[in-house]
Order: C-alpha cells, then sequence, then structure tokens
C-alpha cells in the first residue's frame, strides 16, 4: 500500500501543471467567461474523485463559473489524458493527472484481472483496512502512516530504504497561456491550502503539499520519468 504522509518531498502535489507549456498567446483578463471541464482519469469515489471533486467545488467558487466533472476510467488513465493533451489550449480543459497516469503509464498501460496482493494509494483502500475489508501488510514511505499506526513499513520489515510515494496534480493542454495558468495555479493552490481542505482531505490519507509554482511540478514529473520509466520497462511487464 502506497503511503503519502511522511516525506514532503514525495507528497501529493495538488497544484497545475502545464507539461509542455509554450509562451503565453494571450492576456487571460477575460479568463473564464463560460465553465471548465476537469477531466478525472478514475471513476467517481476513487481518489482522483474525492480531491477533484473537492477541487471543482472550490475552484468555482473563487473564479466564478463552474467547474464540470467528468469521469473518464477507461484504460488506466490514458483516456483522458489523451483528451486533454487534444484539448484547446484555453484553460477551460483541466485534469486530474497522478504518478500512474504522467509516469508509470509511460511504460506499461493497465493489466486486466484480479490480483490477491496489490499496492495502493492510502484515501483508496483505507477505509477498507478500517472496516477488516482489506489487510495492510505494509507502507512504502520510510516512516509509518499516522493514519495507520499499526501498519510497519516496509523498511521495518527488512526491505531496508525502500520508498516509494507518490503525488497528484492538475494539468492543462501544452500552450495554455502563462496568464491562465497562473489563475488556475493561485486558484488551486489556494484551495488546498485551506483550512477545509486539511480537515476534508487529511483524514482520507492526502497530505497537501505547500503552494507551489508549476514550474516545480514539472521537475518533479520529469525527476520521476527518468527514475521509474527505465525500472518500469526493465522489470518486462507489459499491459498487453
Amino acid at each position: 500500500m502506497n503511503d503519502r504522509h511522511a516525506v514532503p518531498r514525495r507528497a501529493a502535489l495538488l497544484l497545475l501543471c502545464v507539461v509542455a507549456a509554450l509562451p503565453a498567446l494571450s492576456t487571460a483578463q477575460d479568463y473564464p467567461n463560460r465553465p471548465i471541464k476537469l477531466l478525472v482519469p478514475l471513476a467517481a469515489g476513487s481518489t482522483a474523485d474525492i480531491a477533484s471533486r473537492f477541487a471543482g467545488q472550490e475552484l468555482a467558487r473563487i473564479v466564478g463559473q463552474p467547474v464540470v466533472i467528468e469521469n473518464k476510467p477507461a484504460a488506466g488513465g490514458t483516456v483522458a489524458m489523451g483528451d486533454v493533451a487534444r484539448a484547446a489550449p484555453d484553460g477551460y480543459t483541466i485534469a486530474f493527472a497522478s504518478q500512474g497516469t504522467l509516469v508509470f503509464n509511460q511504460a506499461i498501460y493497465s493489466r486486466p484481472g484480479e490480483v490477491a496482493v496489490g499496492f495502493y494509494n492510502t484515501p483508496t483502500v483505507i477505509s477498507q483496512i478500517k472496516d477488516g475489508k482489506l489487510r495492510a501488510l505494509g507502507v512504502t514511505s520510510l516512516a509509518r502512516s499516522p493514519l495507520l499506526p499499526g501498519v510497519p513499513t516496509l523498511d521495518e520489515q527488512g526491505i531496508k530504504g525502500y520508498e516509494v510515494n507518490t503525488w497528484f496534480g492538475f494539468i492543462a493542454p501544452a500552450g495554455t497561456p502563462d496568464a491562465v495558468v497562473e489563475k488556475l495555479n493561485n486558484a488551486i493552490n489556494r484551495i488546498f491550502a485551506s483550512a477545509e481542505a486539511k480537515e476534508k482531505l487529511g483524514p482520507m490519507g492526502f497530505e497537501l503539499a505547500p503552494p507551489a509554482a508549476p514550474a516545480v511540478f514539472s521537475k518533479l514529473l520529469a525527476d520521476d520519468l527518468a527514475r521509474w520509466v527505465p525500472i518500469v520497462k526493465a522489470s518486462g511487464a507489459k499491459a498487453d
């Protein structure tokens, strides 16, 4: 099970990232003047959906326009990522993205079938663990999760130095004007720095990273691509 609490540099980055952004094409004085679509690559009730719906509700309040959540859980998130990549770079289509959709999917798609053991984000499985429906064998951070203090780390169990933490963020199409990116980034940073975000998402297993610029997220993505894609490819794991 993947835990995001203990290591700040791998904490969940809930802010806006524009992948391969180009120079600003226009100002954003009148942005937004119509609804914004927020694509979610997982189903309703998932980790991504929980964070996205909270963000969408608060973003709509801040920018004064509706934020329409569209769940696209197909193909391991690649459908949603493809849709946002092809969308007009105007700030009206953004998407929730994760380490899985932006990094791991570069090397592997998704594998069908049921498994007896797996690695999961804490918010996805914490309720099932507490209800006794799932048994947590360990957390992948170096320190125990305060939400599951009785679950030892893999490091404690003999896999010394084992540490894998995941992150989440929001992305927009390449070429989205810098001024639009800045507006969205400021709004999303404000949302997840709020006391309400901590109270609502903290107990679910989210650790909210401090406000940061899109460049911070872009660097994290680049670093993770360089780190994980060769590892996944070397494993031989394939989706097809």
